[in-house]
Order: structure tokens, then C-alpha cells, then sequence
């Protein structure tokens, strides 16, 4: 038989189950396993429409999910799996690969809460994903109020390879590293997430940046005076703990590595939780040049970092092209910091207006992102962040800086994006113009 019409008889014609699928019911050790281990079975056996997409199937496959949601649902621990479960799993699925994929969906979208922990267990402190290696992706850590709901969830976006609501398979587009060892932090975090801070240590770029003359390549790019700007930087931090902030974040290349030792030094000592984003730097990583995000936790040494992917360009424009000289990232690569249905990630300035890093994000199921920024137009930000809070319901917040003096004024200064978390919440994506202090009003994201 012609492939095609092998792919298409298989879309009407009910498949023999394979052997090991009764094995995985049996020896699963957890849910996600389970969940993981049935789906990869069935889309491995062939590339089949999904039974619940084809009207003639679609009531045996609706039935086996119901019966699935109803034994499951209710609350269990991520191994609560007992022997009479095994046994209603094997009886479902012991006819047609079609059921295989009703139960996997069915356990996708009800014991979906011990997912996280189990994958946590699974991936350790840091690890690369591989390529089709499948990951969970939860329902945003935000609770919605009395007459509110949220505007989408991660599952509505598309699914190429037709994946479960709470399960995607990485498709090596990108490189990604999940990092767990920040947990008990970002946990904290997460739950006093009420409000958040931009901090603008300069208020003017030509005094107070050295920028290389002539060329087109603009690199590297540092404060005039880092001591200076180090004793800035740490009167803003100290300002922002005297308002209890919790999560603040400074503007693209407002530091370097030296004011970075400093920086960390003060945050070290702080109260816990409080979680900085410290801008970024221009830098030469392994003979690379590289422009680095860095991220500071209260009561840890250890580093959270992010490279940029897309760099700055003007070559467009009617005026002398130039070019941020940093060297270009083959695969792009992200950083996602986890602690279980909270997901954190950096983007510096241009790579959140990069469609491909933007989906890298939201096909891991970012839900706060840190756009530490350096522009002259912000405006374009705002479709982006407004973007992110539809895709996947994120807290998105972009500081740029410097206040003034960046080619043309460049306002807003701060784009917030959230999710809406309380009666008085309205605005899904928040323009703030520039002030005249350096440390912006806190703004309440409950109201």
C-alpha cells in the first residue's frame, strides 16, 4: 500500500494495540510517566489524526476520557497509582491504539497537578531537553477571582504534532536548558507576587555610556564609570527594600562585570524572597562576544543567566546602519528557571520581538519573563507583551533604559503584561511613561 493511503486508512481503521503498552500500565511509577509513555506510543505508531478530530470516532474516544476524568479526578499524589487502576487502564486500552490516546489525553487533563513534580524528579537540577522529548506545561500559578477568567491557557496553542492539553514534545528548534536548582526561591516569590519594580540607575545615555565610535559594529557597550554607577545601583536596591519589593529589574547594559560582583554582594544579605534582575552586559564568553542577562536571589551566590539571541540592528534605516556585535546564536537557546507551576525566563530587549524566541517561551510555558531592554522605541513592545498574556497568560515586564537621551525620547519607559488577578485589574498590557525618579512606583498587580 501507497504511504498515503497507509496514512490515510490509518485514520479510519482501528490499530492493534502494541504489546508493550499493557508493560507501561503496569510498571509506570508515576502519572506523568504513564500520561508520557502512552502518548509517545501512540505517536510513534503512525502520524494519525487524532480519533477525537474525526466525527465517526469521535463518541468511543469522548467516552474513554470521560471514564478516565471521572476514576481520576478528585486529587491524587503523582505515584498513587493502585493495582485496580492498572486494571481499568488495560481493559480501556486493549483494543485500539485510538483508546491509548483517550487515556493519555484523559489523565492529561486530570491528574495534570503531579506532573511537574514528577518531571522535576526526572530532569535533576539542570539539564538540556532532547530532541521529541516530551515536557509537562501546567496552567499558570495565577488564580482567577469572582467573575474573572483567564483570557487562554497554554494548551490552546497550536499543536503541530497533535499534543496532549498539559504535554508538548520539544522539537529542537531551539535549545533549552530547565533549571530547577532556584525551586524553594522563586517559589516564595511566586506566592508575594503582588507588585514589581523598575529601577533606572541613569537618566541620560551620552555622559554616562561609552559606545565605541565609527563601524558598524557596536560592542562593547558599559557604563562611563562603573564605581559610580555600582553606588547607584545599590541606593536604588536599597530603596526597593524599603518598599518591600519582591521582584525588580534594571534596563539592558546599565552594568559589567564588575558591578555585577557588587550587585550580588548587596542582594545576598537581603530579606528573602526578592528575586533582581540586574540588566545585562556586554561580554566575550568563550571567544564569543555575547551580550549577558544576570539575575540575583536573596540568600544564594549562584547565578541565574540568559544570552541574547537576536541582536540589536538599524540597518533598515535611512541613516548610518549599525549593528550591536555580538555574535550570532546557532541553535537559539533559553534558560527556564522552574519551580513547579512557576516558570521564569530572561529576554533582553530585541528577543522578545523575535517571533522564534517568543514561541521558544511560550512553548515552555514561561509565565513571568524579565525584558530587561535599551532602545529607542518601545512601542513595538507593547503588541509583544500583550502577545505573551494571551499565549500564555504571563507576567511579562520590559524596564528600558536610559530615561532620556536615547536617540529620540523613548517612551514608555516600563511595559507590564499580566494576566487579570483581581476585580479592579483592567488593563491587560500597561504602558508607564518615563518618570522623573529612578526608582518607578510600584505598581499592584491585584488592583
Amino acid at each position: 500500500m501507497h504511504s498515503n493511503a497507509r496514512a490515510q486508512a490509518s485514520d479510519s481503521e482501528p490499530v492493534t494495540v502494541p504489546g508493550h503498552v499493557k508493560a507501561t500500565i503496569q510498571s509506570s511509577p508515576t502519572f506523568w510517566a504513564l500520561t508520557r509513555d502512552l502518548f509517545m506510543t501512540w505517536s510513534a505508531a503512525e502520524h494519525r489524526k487524532p480519533p477525537h478530530l474525526d466525527g465517526g470516532r469521535w463518541h468511543a474516544w469522548s467516552d474513554t476520557v470521560g471514564r478516565v476524568r471521572r476514576r481520576f479526578s478528585g486529587g491524587r499524589g503523582p505515584d498513587e497509582i493502585c493495582r485496580s487502576d492498572r486494571f481499568f487502564l488495560e481493559q480501556l486500552t486493549a483494543r485500539d491504539l485510538d483508546e491509548v490516546h483517550a487515556v493519555a489525553w484523559g489523565l492529561s487533563t486530570s491528574v495534570d497537578a503531579t506532573f511537574a513534580p514528577s518531571w522535576r524528579d526526572e530532569v535533576g537540577d539542570r539539564r538540556r531537553l532532547s530532541v521529541n522529548e516530551p515536557y509537562p506545561v501546567a496552567d499558570p500559578p495565577w488564580e482567577p477571582v469572582d467573575g474573572h477568567r483567564l483570557a487562554s491557557r497554554p494548551a490552546s496553542l497550536t499543536n503541530p504534532r497533535y499534543e496532549l492539553p498539559t504535554v508538548r514534545v520539544h522539537d529542537g528548534a531551539f535549545d533549552v536548558d530547565v533549571d530547577f536548582r532556584f525551586e524553594r526561591s522563586l517559589e516564595a516569590i511566586v506566592t508575594q507576587l503582588s507588585d514589581v519594580t523598575a529601577l533606572h540607575p541613569n537618566e541620560g545615555l551620552e555622559d554616562e555610556f561609552e559606545i565605541p565610535a565609527g563601524g558598524g559594529q557596536v560592542f562593547p557597550v558599559q557604563p562611563s564609570d562603573p564605581k559610580r554607577q555600582a553606588a547607584r545601583i545599590k541606593e536604588l536596591l536599597d530603596c526597593a527594600a524599603h518598599n518591600d519589593a519582591r521582584f525588580a529589574v534594571l534596563p539592558e547594559l546599565c552594568v559589567s562585570a564588575e558591578i555585577l560582583e557588587a550587585i550580588g554582594e548587596r542582594v545576598h544579605p537581603m530579606r528573602s524572597p526578592f528575586l533582581l534582575v540586574a540588566g545585562s552586559h556586554h561580554v566575550v564568553l568563550d571567544d564569543a562576544r555575547c551580550n549577558e542577562a544576570v539575575a540575583f536571589v536573596a540568600g544564594s551566590r549562584r547565578r541565574m543567566t540568559q544570552l541574547k539571541n537576536a541582536p540589536f540592528t538599524d540597518e533598515l534605516g535611512s541613516g548610518r546602519p549599525s549593528r550591536e556585535g555580538i555574535d550570532e546564536r546557532d541553535p537559539l537557546q533559553i534558560n527556564v528557571y522552574c519551580a513547579d507551576r512557576f516558570r521564569f525566563g530572561i529576554a533582553v530587549c530585541r528577543d522578545l520581538l523575535d517571533g522564534r524566541v517568543r514561541n521558544a517561551y511560550d512553548r515552555m510555558g514561561v509565565n513571568v519573563l524579565a525584558v530587561p531592554a535599551m532602545s529607542a522605541k518601545t512601542g513595538p513592545f507593547l503588541d509583544a507583551v500583550a502577545a505573551r498574556v494571551a499565549s500564555a497568560q504571563s507576567l511579562t515586564f520590559v524596564v528600558n533604559g536610559p530615561l532620556h537621551g536615547l536617540f529620540d525620547e523613548a517612551e514608555p519607559s516600563i511595559v507590564i503584561g499580566r494576566p487579570i488577578l483581581g476585580p479592579r485589574s483592567r488593563d491587560a498590557c500597561m504602558p508607564m511613561a518615563s518618570r522623573s525618579t529612578y526608582v518607578e512606583t510600584l505598581l499592584k498587580l491585584d488592583g
